[in-house]
């Protein structure tokens, strides 16, 4: 069963298909302004309780679709290499279980096998990070997209990323919700005229009284000795 789940890995790959929306549980991180939303940008807070979905997509996948283990939630990120072990090991006991309740013969016997194992290692390729990044205090969403839409692509850089649009609330309501946004930080080195205008922006959508700056005080250009 490991030698088939290996040869599955080696010819396919891990999971495919998955969108991942990576946020902070920290919304005033020197490096995350630093690395990610520049100086002079800005940091949005989103209301974890709200629920996310693609459209078009069906969430209530069957057993046999690839993605059918993800359940779409936030996932805190574990980071080092005892969190990769864990969660592949998580991995194992989750196949161990799934044999007992499911496996009828030796033949699905093999397929939950290998099918529960590439899933516990495709949650800790998903899910674990090296030690470096702790400080990221990350969170992911992450989404399945199925094969049946079409996939989107935009230029970042010189690359070619794959991106697909996310909307608040569950694929069953009917109204469009509105982004779960409880907060806006304004970056250390903003400026006044561009906060201003931003509360404006906001405001003209129904998000009042949802920004603020962060108070690190961070001061830009060369250093002189």
């Amino acid at each position: 069963m490991l030698k088939m789940t290996a040869e599955a890995i080696e010819a396919d790959g891990l999971r495919t298909g998955l969108y991942a929306l990576s946020a902070s549980e920290d919304g005033n991180s020197l490096s995350q302004w630093v690395h990610y939303a520049g100086l002079d940008g800005v940091a949005i807070g989103l209301d974890p309780k709200i629920p996310l979905h693609i459209p078009g997509a069906d969430m209530l996948a069957t057993l046999r679709d690839p993605n059918a283990w993800l359940n779409p939630g936030w996932i805190k990120m574990a980071y080092g290499e005892r969190a990769h072990l864990a969660a592949i090991h998580s991995g194992f006991e989750a196949a161990v279980e799934e044999f007992r309740k499911n496996a009828a013969s030796a033949q699905e016997y093999g397929w939950w096998g290998q099918e529960v194992i590439l899933e516990g290692v495709s949650k800790a390729v998903l899910t674990v990070k090296h030690e470096a990044f702790a400080s990221e205090a990350e969170q992911r969403f992450l989404l399945p997209l199925p094969k049946s839409l079409d996939q989107k692509f935009r230029v970042v850089g010189s690359q070619l990323v794959r991106y697909t649009v996310v909307r608040a609330g569950t694929p069953h309501q009917r109204d469009e919700q509105p982004p779960p946004i409880v907060r806006v930080r304004v970056g250390p080195t903003a400026n006044a005229d561009a906060e201003r205008e931003l509360r404006r922006f906001l405001a003209s959508h129904g998000y009042s009284g949802v920004v603020d700056r962060s108070d690190i005080p961070y001061r830009g250009g060369p250093t002189i000795i």
